[in-house]
C-alpha cells in the first residue's frame, strides 16, 4: 500500500495499535557492539489525541460488530471522526490524557477481542444449526432393531 491510499477505519485503528505495541515492547538498545553507550534514542511515531481517540473508537466499534452489527452503520467515519474530534476538545480542556492509558496489554485486549467474540458468536451459531439439523433426524434409540417390533 502506498502512503497516497487513504486507510480504512478498521487499517488506521489496527496501524496504530500496532505502532503502540512496537513501541511498548521495542527492545531498548544502550551499547553497541563493543560496549560502548548509545546516545540515540528509539524513534518513537507520534500519534495526535485526535488520531489516537479516533483509532481507539474504531477498535472498540470493531470489538462490538461481531455482537452488534448494526453499530457499522450507526457509527459511520464521519459520525466516528466527529465524536473523536469532540471528545479531544474536552480532553484537551479537562487536561485529560487517555493515552496514558494504552498499555500493551490494553492494546493486545483491542487487537485480540474481536476476532475471538466473533469466533465464539459464530461457534454458538454453528452448534445451534448442528442441534437443529440433529433434531430433524430421527433417534436411533426408538428405531426398533430388526425383528424387533418396538414396544409392541
Amino acid at each position: 500500500m502506498t502512503t497516497t491510499e487513504k486507510l480504512t477505519p478498521e487499517q488506521a485503528a489496527l496501524l496504530s495499535g500496532a505502532a503502540a505495541v512496537d513501541n511498548a515492547v521495542a527492545p531498548v538498545i544502550t551499547h553497541d557492539e563493543q560496549g560502548n553507550p548509545i546516545a540515540d534514542k528509539p524513534e518513537v511515531i507520534e500519534v495526535s489525541p485526535f488520531e489516537r481517540n479516533r483509532d481507539m473508537l474504531n477498535m472498540g466499534l470493531m470489538m462490538l460488530t461481531p455482537a452488534a452489527p448494526f453499530l457499522k452503520e450507526c457509527y459511520t467515519p464521519d459520525v466516528v471522526e466527529g465524536i473523536a474530534a469532540a471528545f479531544t476538545a474536552v480532553e484537551i480542556k479537562r487536561g485529560w490524557d487517555v493515552g496514558k492509558f494504552m498499555s500493551p496489554e490494553l492494546t493486545l485486549a483491542l487487537v485480540a477481542l474481536p476476532p475471538t467474540i466473533k469466533a465464539y458468536l459464530l461457534g454458538v451459531e454453528y452448534i445451534a444449526a448442528i442441534r437443529e439439523k440433529n433434531a430433524n433426524k430421527p433417534n436411533p434409540e426408538t428405531i426398533a432393531a430388526p425383528g424387533h417390533h418396538g414396544d409392541i
